[in-house]
């Protein structure tokens, strides 16, 4: 990482921003992951997502993880991301079976497989953090199967 990026306001906002949402630790561990291949990459990420996006006003911190876990379900093959932003949705006080209704909601709109990877990704986060059977209620106007059925 180079050390001129502390002086840029955006890169400090954004990796307060970072800390914040995923702990120092973890966001340490991810730049560190790119300090030798292409540091460019962590500061884009830290000063132009966390730095800028994640400013503005408009979404709480909440609905943004959402929206990433919606597109990236969305995008496919974004396993990685799914698991990190499923527990940064978690951190930022979403349920778990809020998250997974985001997921279940992308498969009228991403497809089925897609949406199973993200699921299971994010069942990835969920047994690491203990938080497994995610139980939520049934959808509206369909019947419950009866115990011991196939139905």
């Amino acid at each position: 990482m180079v050390k001129a990026t502390y002086r840029d306001p955006r890169y400090r906002r954004g990796l307060t921003t970072m800390y914040e949402l995923g702990g120092k630790e973890k966001t340490d561990e991810f730049l560190a992951g790119l300090s030798d291949i292409c540091p460019a990459l962590g500061e884009h990420i830290v000063s132009s997502i966390y730095g800028d996006l994640h400013q503005r006003p408009e979404l709480d911190p909440a609905k943004r993880e959402l929206i990433a876990l919606a597109v990236l379900t969305a995008l496919g093959g974004c396993e990685r991301e799914i698991r990190l932003h499923t527990e940064l949705a978690l951190g930022v006080g979403l349920s778990a079976p809020q998250v997974v209704e985001v997921l279940l909601h992308t498969a009228a709109y991403a497809g089925v497989p897609r949406t199973l990877n993200a699921v299971l990704a994010a069942r990835e986060t969920f047994a690491e953090l203990d938080l497994l059977p995610v139980t939520a209620g049934p959808a509206p106007g369909l019947p419950r199967p009866v115990e011991g059925t196939l139905s």
